[in-house]
């Protein structure tokens, strides 16, 4: 069980790291074209 808890949190760490860097560059393409 706590092998299964550690998989999700590597899982949701990598979710949260691409959001930030999709949400990273959505905003320095949206300063460039603004």
């Amino acid at each position: 069980i706590s092998v299964l808890l550690k998989i999700v949190r590597e899982k949701s760490l990598d979710i949260f790291a691409y959001y930030c860097w999709i949400v990273g560059l959505i905003v320095l393409v949206g300063s460039l074209i603004l």
